[in-house]
């Protein structure tokens, strides 16, 4: 049996807070490279680290690997959902303009799409691909994986077998550098057995 432990840590506070940021590439904060750093403090050394390449986690992302000279692979599957029209624009300008397909996406997002944007289906194949691929490219491996919450809850009913329903994307809150560890035990068989850990004081 293989052991493959993925620390999943979320961007900080970004530039563009209370915005649709999905794909537009706004800049991570001071604060929020701050909030990163103490995210990661005490944490064991890893082999490697793969981000998103959007400046708010792969600045991070670069600078903490060089620091303990960590390669670093940049993995553009593990990029936020693309909110399409809706990109880079604050909520309340998005209300305002567009309020039924934006009540409309809040209550059945696995119904709606926003405007020009990815669907959620699409989105959670993505990110299902990646994961996958990740378990099995870097296996055995300790991995610090810099994303985007939304990514992280995909991650999360990936791993928890969640339903495809609006319930958890409600109910489960990643905030701005919010780490969390899964361990994925191999088997002989091939079979992948992952087991989420609670971040501990």
């Amino acid at each position: 049996m293989t052991i493959t432990r993925v620390e999943l840590l979320r961007h900080g506070l970004p530039e563009g807070d209370d915005c649709f940021r999905g794909h537009t590439d706004f800049l991570l904060t001071e604060e929020g490279g701050s909030q990163m750093h103490k995210a990661v403090a005490g944490s064991d050394a890893f082999d490697l680290v793969v981000t998103s390449p959007l400046q708010r986690c792969a600045d991070f992302a670069y600078r903490h690997a060089e620091q303990y000279c960590t390669p670093v692979v940049e993995e553009s599957d593990f990029i936020e959902l693309n909110f399409g029209d809706w990109d880079g624009r604050s909520r309340d300008e998005v209300w305002k303009s567009d309020q039924k397909t934006l009540s409309q996406f809040w209550s059945e997002p696995w119904k709606t799409t926003p405007p020009n944007g990815e669907s959620l289906e699409e989105f959670d194949s993505r990110i299902q691909a990646a994961w996958s691929s990740l378990l099995d490219e870097y296996q055995g491996k300790r991995i610090l994986l810099v994303t985007h919450g939304g990514v992280i809850k995909q991650i999360l009913r990936l791993v928890l077998d969640m339903p495809k329903s609006e319930g958890y994307l409600q109910r489960i809150k990643v905030p701005y550098a919010a780490k969390l560890t899964i361990t994925v035990y191999h088997d002989d068989n091939g079979r992948q057995w992952p087991e989420l850990h609670w971040p501990t004081l």
